[in-house]
This record gives C-alpha cells, structure tokens and sequence, in this order.
C-alpha cells in the first residue's frame, strides 16, 4: 500500500476503533503442486503484507501468522480448509473471512474489523430485538465478490448480527479467486448465503435478512421469494479480467479502496 492508502487507514482506525480486535491469518506457505480438484492460493502473499501493514497502523490490532502445514493440528481444531483465511476476534465474537479483502470488499472488512473490536453493533431497533431474541445456533455462510456492492451491504449487515448475538457464526467467502470451490458450492448468483443450510440467492435488507434467521431458528425454513431480489451473476477473477479491454482492466488485488476516498 502506498503513503496515501495507509494515511487513510490510519485516520479510518484512529477515529473509529478504541477496542482491541486480534486477527489469525492462515496460509499456506510451501508452494504446492496444482490439483484440478483444488484451488491455488492466488491471494496467500497479498493477504499476509497487507494484514501486516493493516495491524502497523493502530495499537488496538494484534496479529499472529499461522502455516495449514506447521500448524496442521490447530488448523483441524479452528476448521480451516481453505486459505487464505483471516480470523477476526474482538468481544468474545469471532469473525471468519475466507479469501482476500480486496477491491470493493476493503472498506466492509476494516469496517467488520471496527465492528468487532468495539463490540458496537449498528442496527435498526427491530432489527436488534429480533436477533438479540435468537436462541438457536445459526451457522451462516455468505458468499460475496470484489467486484460489486451488494456484497459489501450483506457483509456489514451480518457482521453487525454476529457481534450482537453469540449464536450467530459468520463465514463470509470471497469466490472469484476460488472457481472450483465456487463449482462445488453451485454458486451461480452473488452475493448468496448458505443459512443452516438454507441457501438464498441474492441481497436482501436489514430488516428482511432478520426476520430470515427470526424463522430459521424457530425451525420455519420457508425462504423469503424476491423476485428483485438484487443480485449478480458470479464471475471468476481471471474471467472478470479477461473480459476487459484494456482501458477497463480490473483492478489489481493491491489497488485497495480505502473508505472516504473514491
């Protein structure tokens, strides 16, 4: 990251976060063989300078490195099968991002960074009541792209559910640097979201996305039918680079967005 990019950063964190938040970074450090079966690691680097940097520019963020070979053991113990991984931990509140933060998506991760370091969710009242009221576990995995705002939207608003209620388990997947997981998850539309294995294609709004899990929880799996339900259909970083001319190339992984700064 450039003088200019962390400068933002700092003046984001410094006027933002006054909690303590830690971050576990997963990688796989030992080049592998390719496997058709598997994902390269196309981020591991990107995620393991910028997470540095990130952590360098305020008191309140600690950083620890962890090797899915070294660390194998661990690794079965946190359920990490893919990297890169980035762990949020902040209030008793644990955050799991799979993939790179990149493009679109920076801005809604260091906001889920402060959200979980101050341990201050923000959210509609009824929306609060509804989620503080959820007694059964949820497990949620929502699937998002750098490409497109609508994910940023479905990030901030799960992370603000997970910091609030201990029940809510949030993995958050960015897709376009994992085609073959993509395949095998039969992701066609992002952003999506696996809810207790009730899959939902799609954005929907704070109020709507709880009183999803509201049913969810209470065991009614009818899930909500929007037929303008926004939402994209998924691309895979090498596609989405391939389709551009070269005037509209899009952006580097490097090419942060940083927030207020367009």
């Amino acid at each position: 990251m450039d003088n200019q990019i962390k400068q933002g950063i700092f003046n984001h964190l410094s006027q933002s976060l006054a909690g303590q938040v830690s971050l576990d970074v997963w990688l796989q450090n030992k080049e592998k063989i390719a496997r058709i079966d598997q994902d390269e690691c196309l981020h591991c680097k990107d995620v393991k300078e910028v997470s540095k940097e990130i952590s360098n520019l305020h008191p309140g963020i600690s950083l620890t490195y962890y090797d899915l070979e070294k660390h194998a053991d661990r690794a079965i113990d946190a359920d990490i099968q893919v990297h890169p991984t980035t762990i949020l931990r902040g209030n008793a509140r644990t955050i799991k991002f799979i993939g790179f933060w990149w493009g679109a998506l920076f801005p809604a991760f260091l906001d889920l960074l402060v959200t979980i370091g101050n341990g201050i969710p923000v959210m509609d009242e009824k929306s609060k009541k509804i989620i503080s009221a959820i007694d059964k576990n949820i497990n949620i995995d929502l699937f998002v792209s750098p490409f497109e705002n609508l994910s940023t939207n479905q990030m901030i608003i799960l992370a603000n559910f997970a910091v609030l209620s201990k029940k809510i388990q949030l993995t958050i997947y960015e897709m376009s640097e994992f085609p073959i997981l993509a395949n095998k998850k039969n992701i066609s539309k992002l952003p999506a979201m696996d809810i207790n294995n009730n899959r939902i294609d799609g954005s929907l709004e704070e109020k709507e996305l709880a009183e999803q899990l509201e049913k969810i929880a209470s065991g009614n799996t009818e899930i909500i039918v929007k037929l303008d339900s926004p939402s994209m259909p998924y691309i895979s970083e090498q596609d989405a680079k391939k389709m551009q001319s070269p005037a509209q190339q899009v952006a580097e992984p490097g090419k942060l967005i940083i927030p207020g700064r367009d």
